[in-house]
């Protein structure tokens, strides 16, 4: 395998095996790829190293076994295009970078895409789309990592059945959308369907969906913003927001400055999506 090979992890983003190595696998935060919610993997789990042939699995805990193909591994195995990995709860498989997206210079390490192609992570049944990882995967459920405050802390699920892929909203603040449509039930997916979480696109294409998000090319705007509260000892209503409007185009450092209690924090959250507005809009490019 010429180029950098990537590890495809089920819940996760793609790993790009980048650099000399070794890369460690395990529940330790010090491992590149790390399972620190899963229990039953071990510290260090494995190692993956480079080689002049290609990338070679090192089984390192005695604990828990590290299968390769099916079959546990004791010794150091070389693995290739397609073999799939598990131990404890997870499965990783290791895959060829797509022709369209050439590996970086080894050394140099990939960040997220955003507003371009994005990574390409494939659905599980029980996927839940959150904006951060719950306390350990159980029951069968998977996790799609989101982070952003548009995104709710569990915002939607994936089911597999099976000749087909749905999606529910879980009670999300923001709600979920399939090609640009609330869904309020189980909804079928099909290939080619943009399922919409917070500012996250998702392009289904019948096995796996692709992650893009468009913050970096698109202006974020507050069009006459009020938020309004009632007291809570006497009940009145309190104004913090009046018909504010601001306008940041993409690539901009604004501050928001003024007194105490003049409603710096209302308004950042509002435009982050973490508080809704009693009255306006936010926008990122054309999505309210």
């Amino acid at each position: 395998m010429a180029n950098d090979a990537i590890l495809e992890i089920a819940g996760q983003r793609p790993f790009p095996l980048r650099g000399k190595g070794p890369w460690s696998i395990g529940r330790s935060e010090a491992s590149d790829i790390c399972f620190r919610d899963d229990p039953h993997c071990s510290r260090t789990q494995a190692l993956i190293h480079r080689t002049e042939d290609g990338y070679v699995l090192e089984p390192i805990s005695a604990a828990t076994p590290t299968v390769l193909n099916g079959a546990p591994l004791a010794d150091p195995h070389q693995i290739e295009e397609g073999d799939t990995i598990r131990f404890a709860a997870q499965t990783v498989r290791l895959v060829a970078p797509r022709r369209d997206e050439p590996s970086a210079p080894h050394g140099e390490s990939g960040g997220r895409p955003e507003g371009r192609g994005g990574e390409r992570i494939a659905v599980q049944d029980n996927q839940v789309v959150s904006r951060q990882s719950q306390s350990g995967v159980r029951g069968g459920t998977s996790e799609l990592v989101l982070d952003h405050p548009a995104v709710s802390r569990r915002h939607a699920k994936f089911r597999v059945h099976a000749d087909r892929v749905t999606i529910e909203d879980l009670g999300s603040t923001n709600g979920t959308c399939v090609n640009g449509r609330a869904i309020r039930r189980p909804t079928e997916l099909h290939s080619g369907d943009i399922v919409t979480v917070g500012i996250f696109s998702l392009r289904f294409d019948g096995r796996s969906v692709q992650v893009t998000t468009p913050g970096e090319v698109m202006p974020l705007s507050a069009v006459s913003i009020s938020k309004i509260v009632r007291s809570r000892d006497k009940g009145a209503s309190m104004s913090l927001l009046q018909d504010v409007s601001l306008d940041i185009r993409p690539g901009e450092l604004v501050c928001i400055v003024g007194e105490s209690g003049s409603g710096k924090s209302t308004l950042m959250n509002i435009i982050s999506g973490r508080n809704r507005p009693t009255g306006g809009v936010v926008r990122l490019g054309d999505l309210d």
